[in-house]
C-alpha cells in the first residue's frame, strides 16, 4: 500500500470425529507484518498467535501471541520483542503434551498440568567503524505452571554482548 509493505494470513481449522469417540478441536492462527522506510530508516513490525481448544476436555487449550518491531539504518539497529503462552496438557520426556482425545491420560505423578509465560526481549546491533561489529540482548521470562501434586514459578533473564573486529583477514572476537 503506497510506501508500506503489508503482508498477513489467517487460518481456521475444525475436525470432528466420530468414530469410536466424538470430540471436535478447532484452532485458528493468524500473522501479519508491516514495514516502511522512513528517510534512511526503516521500521518493521510483526504479529502472530494461535488458539485450540478440544471442545470435550474442559480446559484442554492452548493460546499464544507475539509481537516485535524493529528499527534499522545504515549502521545501527534496534528490535523489541513480546510473546506471552497458557495451555494445559500432560508432562512427558517431550515436555507438556497435549493429552491425544479419546485417550485416557497415562500415569503420571503430576497428572494434567496447567502453564503460562510471558517474555520480553531486547537488542541493538552496530558497525560504528569498517570492520567493527557490536550487538547484544536481553531477555526477561517469567513462567508458572500448575498441577494436582506441585507448581513452580520460573524466573529466567538472559543478556549477551558480542563484539567482533576483522584486521587485515584476522578476526578478533569477545562476548559476554
Amino acid at each position: 500500500f503506497g510506501a508500506w509493505d503489508v503482508t498477513g494470513s489467517f487460518n481456521y481449522s475444525r475436525n470432528v470425529q466420530t468414530f469410536l469417540v466424538a470430540y471436535t478441536s478447532s484452532g485458528y492462527s493468524y500473522s501479519g507484518s508491516v514495514s516502511r522506510r522512513f528517510g534512511r530508516v526503516n521500521w518493521n513490525g510483526s504479529a502472530s498467535g494461535s488458539k485450540s481448544l478440544l471442545s470435550q476436555a474442559l480446559g484442554s487449550d492452548t493460546f499464544s501471541q507475539s509481537y516485535s518491531t524493529g528499527l534499522s539504518s545504515r549502521w545501527v539497529g534496534v528490535s523489541a520483542g513480546y510473546s506471552r503462552a497458557r495451555g494445559s496438557g500432560i508432562l512427558t520426556s517431550q515436555g507438556i503434551t497435549a493429552v491425544p482425545p479419546g485417550v485416557p491420560a497415562p500415569e503420571s505423578p503430576i497428572g494434567f498440568i496447567f502453564y503460562g509465560g510471558t517474555t520480553y526481549s531486547f537488542g541493538a546491533g552496530s558497525t560504528p567503524i569498517k570492520g567493527l561489529t557490536v550487538n547484544g540482548n536481553y531477555a526477561t521470562t517469567r513462567s508458572d505452571t500448575f498441577s494436582d501434586a506441585s507448581s513452580s514459578n520460573n524466573r529466567m533473564s538472559q543478556g549477551n554482548v558480542f563484539l567482533q573486529y576483522m584486521f587485515r583477514k584476522v578476526y578478533f572476537t569477545a562476548g559476554y
